[in-house]
């Protein structure tokens, strides 16, 4: 059988990962705060694979921690303790390498014990001590890794001494081999100091800095070498002042930051776009109150992010820090408010998960007091500890691709201000007031993200937004109300969920759907009218639902019997509706949730004591026929002491729960709680008291837990009816795809959530998108599409995987992850001979 290349390649660094870096011990916390308190400058920052987060500058303390120019922090921003190198001069540079071990640049003598200028670090934090002793006669200011492992440096150095005695002349710019000795076949040199090197995916490298020639050539502050250092006379470019960083478009296109304001005989303030020519590209063009850009980074889905020091960006507020559209236009959703102009935002990240990072000398953030580094989301706004007051319960949970998180239950306000059962947080837990939808007289139970970004919402109600509606509705994602679904039915809905084919399954205590009847079940078409097709005679209340890849169709709660057949409390359908007789599952109780596992074995939880005909504690796994899957511990001393309400899955396999239970597997844990895969209890996953039942959980792609129910004080802090979880662990996720066009990849790992379907899609525009296909679940972590001419278009796309999860109260809700990769195949021109009469 054919191995496919990329899959090979990722499943190969995927294993090596797991044996180069230790999980972190896990810990949960209700302080969602994000503030290392850095007492000086920050220079450079990085993140590693295992999630941990390395930052460089002039600082010598992390909040009341020495740490002497260079520190690590977990994931959640708490310090690394392990980690503590003290450089005794200002950390400029850091680069990660692909297995996680790190390079660290900039003025100091002394590092981890050693007297040297540049260090490279493994992936637990040790320095390599079998890396060459490196030292420079000037500082260090920018690291770049060739994809053969090659090292380049520049700064302001002249020298660089590799050993005790091997001298060499290195004029502001070096190569080293891999393993820190010199590459004596590369010495092209700069005329002054080199702040920012590119390598562009043809090997060449491109120079950035305050020099006039490089490699004996004019060279106005930027300029580009062959792979062998020689000059490339095909580039040409010219600016007026110094380049301070450069970043790479998947097109080859080039984007430049710094203090200049002409380039290539015109006016250009601060930053820049290139062709890979050199020409300037006159789709990027911005007025910025100072023309001073420190530092760029390129989001995987092509925009641009840039700090430095300004206030505005063509008349409108952004202090230190902007985004840029792929197209080059001005993001006007993006924006942040850092201290006062007279700072600097010198270094940016972005992580795995679409956070950003943003280091520099700010002190201040959307008016809290920080020590000049933060996280921020990727909608711009903090990664802060907050928190909404809420009237009552939240009975269900769903996540929008850009981070909106949408509360439904039977609340009339948030943070004071009327929202009728419906609601839209932003990720930092602030009300989203533009979001305006609301039931009147009625209460939200089940809620569905579509991927094309509508809503669906089901519960108790009469009308939606002002509008006639029975039980079930249409929103955009706005919340303005959406054209269809007006059929209603005579009685709540509880719980929804999507097929593959984009129609909706119902769940609840209805008999009819319209003026049809429909005991408990029913299926919608896309436009909200009933597929009289399926016709289901179910026995009883409806109140969990979930598709397996299959298409078959998994059915929990009061029943007793489908098509007078008996089935305890869960059964399984064919995708016509008929019942599965091969499906042999039994509940001794209710069941409230079901999910199903990329390895098609089925997670249930509810009310009941028995499950396959073994004693279970409100919690089990089936195997996919149905039968008990004894692997996953049961007994009298394991399960939950009371009901469970709904189940998240993590990408790592590991399943968070919450419920009315004081005591899972015989230990105190207060409503919620985290099993390992095996059944086991995760111990690390402990909070402090909740005081009343959880009712709805979801995860955030940054592995963040949300959850709603009916307490007041949640893990120990006062919260009213919602409240999240933070999890040191690390979530990851990086959409890729091959150079032929045939093969799609999307790594999901860690806390983030797991799924139960993905799609992916092909645009051109980032606006409007094709189906490309369902992904199959592969190997540990990995979602693959591939297929002959998979990518029939060329030149600038965007792919787009959409990964769908259960979340909510009995998992009746649907969230919606997105993931966006800006690629580029060349567009090849055929030429044709010439017909010769």
């Amino acid at each position: 059988m054919k191995k496919h290349t990329l899959i090979v390649i990722v499943l190969f660094f995927t294993m090596l990962a797991s044996l180069i870096s230790p999980t972190p011990a896990s810990a949960v916390s209700s302080n969602d705060n994000f503030n290392p308190l850095v007492n000086s400058d920050v220079h450079a920052t990085a993140v590693q694979a295992n999630g941990k987060i390395i930052l460089g500058g002039a600082f010598s303390q992390i909040g009341t921690t020495t740490r002497n120019k260079l520190a690590r922090l977990n994931p959640d921003g708490s310090l690394d303790t392990g980690f503590d190198p003290n450089a005794d001069g200002i950390v400029y540079a850091v680069a990660v390498q692909s297995n996680d071990h790190f390079l660290v640049g900039g003025s100091f003598e002394n590092i981890a014990g050693a007297n040297i200028s540049l260090a490279r670090f493994n992936a637990e934090g040790e320095r390599d001590t079998g890396f060459s002793i490196v030292k420079t006669n000037g500082s260090i200011y920018t690291i770049v890794i060739q994809s053969d492992g090659k090292i380049i440096l520049g700064g302001t150095f002249t020298q660089v001494l590799i050993g005790s005695s091997n001298l060499y002349t290195r004029s502001y710019i070096a190569r080293l081999n891999a393993n820190g000795t010199m590459d004596t076949t590369f010495d092209p040199g700069a005329s002054a100091a080199v702040y920012t090197l590119g390598v562009q995916q043809d090997g060449k490298i491109l120079v950035g800095g305050n020099f006039s020639t490089l490699s004996g050539v004019s060279r106005s502050y930027v300029g580009r070498l062959n792979q062998d250092g020689t000059l490339d006379q095909s580039f040409s470019a010219s600016f007026n002042n110094a380049v301070k960083s450069l970043a790479i478009h998947a097109d080859g296109r080039i984007v430049v930051g710094g203090y200049f304001s002409i380039v290539n005989s015109t006016s250009r303030g601060g930053i820049a776009r290139l062709y890979p020519d050199g020409r300037l590209d006159n789709s990027l063009v911005h007025t910025l109150s100072r023309n001073h850009v420190k530092t760029i980074s390129i989001q995987p889905d092509g925009k641009i992010i840039f700090g430095g020091w300004f206030s505005t960006v063509d008349g409108q507020p952004r202090t230190m820090l902007a985004r840029l559209n792929f197209d080059g236009s001005l993001d006007v959703n993006f924006s942040i408010a850092l201290g006062t102009s007279d700072r600097w935002i010198n270094t940016t990240a972005v992580q795995p998960d679409g956070k950003i990072l943003l280091g520099g000398t700010f002190t201040t953030a959307e008016g809290f007091t920080v020590g000049r580094y933060i996280r921020i989301y990727a909608d711009g706004s903090r990664d802060s500890g907050t928190s909404v007051t809420i009237d009552y319960k939240v009975s269900t949970i769903a996540l929008q691709p850009e981070g909106g998180i949408l509360i439904g239950g039977d609340f009339t306000s948030l943070n004071g201000v009327n929202h009728y059962g419906i609601g839209r947080l932003t990720p930092k837990l602030t009300v989203d007031h533009s979001f305006n939808a609301s039931v009147a007289s009625g209460y939200i139970y089940a809620m569905a993200v579509r991927p094309d970004g509508k809503i669906l919402v089901g519960g108790e109600f009469t009308s939606l937004n002002g509008e006639p509606r029975n039980n079930i509705g249409l929103l955009n994602a706005d919340g303005s109300l959406a054209a269809g679904f007006s059929v209603g039915t005579n009685l709540p809905v509880y719980a929804i969920a999507l097929q593959r084919d984009e129609k909706v399954l119902i769940g609840g205590a209805f008999t009819s759907v319209g003026t049809t009847v429909r005991r408990y079940i029913a299926r919608l078409n896309t436009d909200g009218t009933l597929d009289t097709l399926f016709d289901v005679e179910m026995g009883g209340v409806v109140r969990t639902i979930a598709v397996q890849s299959n298409d078959m169709i998994l059915v929990g709660g009061d029943f007793t019997y489908v098509y007078s057949t008996p089935c305890n409390y869960i059964a399984r359908l064919l995708p016509g509706g008929a019942l599965d007789s091969n499906f042999v599952g039994a509940a001794g109780d209710i069941v409230r949730s079901i999910v199903v596992q990329p390895d098609s074995k089925i997670l249930v939880a509810g009310d009941f004591t028995s499950l396959g005909g073994a004693l279970t504690n409100r919690i089990g796994r089936l195997n996919a026929n149905g039968t008990k899957d004894t692997t996953f511990v049961t007994g009298a001393s394991n399960g939950a002491n009371n009901n469970i309400y709904a189940m998240a899955l993590q990408a790592d396999g590991k399943i968070v729960v919450g419920g009315a239970f004081t005591a899972l597997n015989n230990a105190a844990c207060q409503r919620v709680g985290r099993f390992h895969s095996s059944g086991g209890l995760d111990t690390s996953f402990l909070l402090d008291d909740t005081n009343d039942a959880v009712l709805a959980l979801a995860i955030q792609p940054d592995g963040k837990v949300v959850a709603g129910g009916r307490f007041t004080t949640f893990s120990g802090s006062p919260r009213t009816y919602l409240g999240r979880l933070v999890d040191d662990g690390s979530a990851f996720q990086k959409l890729n795809a091959d150079t032929h066009g045939t093969e799609i990849l999307w790594e999901i790992s860690g806390p983030a959530p797991e799924f139960q379907r993905v799609t992916f899609e092909l645009s051109t525009d980032d606006v409007n998108y094709m189906q490309l296909g369902n992904a199959d679940h592969i190997g540990s972590d990995t979602w693959f599409l591939g297929g002959t001419n998979l990518i029939p278009l060329r030149g600038n796309l965007f792919i787009r995987a959409n990964g769908i999860y259960s979340s909510g109260q009995n998992n009746g809700a649907s969230s919606l992850m997105q993931s966006v990769l800006n690629i580029y195949y060349p567009v090849f021109n055929v030429f044709l001979p010439a017909v010769l009469k």
